[in-house]
């Protein structure tokens, strides 16, 4: 499913072709997951044997961005997923709230 929208950046190390399909197959998640305009960037720099993790997605609903920290890529992925996945809940949950007030400019009593 991912395509141009989603892009991918790796500092101070290059991942495991299995680590590295782990991490695309959590980002395809979170793009079915996101509005339809979405562009997603996942990052993930190795410094002193730490992973930090980001992933930020961009659209016209809004942006949601998540950071984790740990001591393997795929335990900081993990924590990038759950947090932005919540954002995504919550977006989804209110994103048609008064509908009627924002289609016709009078809201329903």
């Amino acid at each position: 499913m991912r395509n141009d929208c989603v892009q991918f950046e790796f500092v101070g190390f290059d991942p495991e072709c299995e680590v590295r399909n782990f991490i695309s197959t959590i980002a395809d998640k979170l793009h079915l997951s996101s509005p339809s305009d979405s562009a997603i960037k996942v990052a993930m720099r190795l410094s002193k044997g730490v992973v930090q993790a980001s992933c930020r997605i961009a659209s016209h609903a809004g942006t949601f961005v998540a950071d984790a920290i740990s001591d393997n890529p795929i335990k900081a992925i993990k924590k990038v997923e759950e947090k932005i996945t919540e954002q995504l809940e919550s977006w989804k949950s209110r994103r048609f709230l008064n509908d009627e007030y924002q289609i016709t400019g009078e809201e329903r009593v």
